[in-house]
């Protein structure tokens, strides 16, 4: 019994010592200085590390309260968002397209978003998406999409709210 606890007990040592080891060989380290300037700088150095930030359903809320809602005003807002996280050394934006059963694209499956139109199911007259995809590989940010699969609304119970072809 005697052995098999020493034995346990090296193993576990050996385990911590190699971990140990191998944390200090794979750890990021912490750039200081300058700021987001050296954060691109080293992003520009072809580092494959996965950077990203979120476009959320509130963004699109946010622009259009502020912007009014057209392609060519969305077009410049979601540009400056996709300069501001280069800048920042971001190589990858998720963007929020099905946040509530609805659809920041065109769909034959779920309504318009109320995000983007205002009004669950309204068209806002544009394909917000195809922008987005447009505008993030043009500034070389790889761009993924997010969506909630099974939120309906927020808050609210009122279901009348909802668009006719809800699912």
């Amino acid at each position: 019994m005697k052995i098999l606890l020493k034995r346990s007990a090296i193993t576990l040592l050996s385990v911590l010592i190699l971990s140990a080891v191998l944390s200090d060989c794979f750890r990021v380290p912490i750039l200081t200085g300058s700021g987001p300037s050296e954060v691109a700088a080293a992003s520009a150095a072809g580092s494959k590390e996965y950077r990203a930030f979120w476009f959320a359903f509130y963004d699109y809320d946010t622009f259009r309260e502020s912007h009014g809602n057209s392609a060519s005003s969305f077009q410049k807002y979601f540009t400056g968002v996709i300069k501001k996280g280069k800048k920042l050394g971001m190589n990858t934006i998720i963007v929020h397209v099905r946040p509530f059963s609805d659809a920041i694209y065109r769909s034959s499956y779920f309504p318009w978003s109320e995000s983007i139109s205002g009004k669950q199911g309204r068209n806002p007259g544009y394909d917000p998406l195809k922008i987005m995809v447009k505008t993030a590989h043009k500034y070389n940010i790889r761009i993924e999409a997010w969506i909630n699969p099974y939120r309906v609304t927020s808050g609210s119970t009122n279901y009348k709210k909802l668009a006719k072809n809800n699912p």
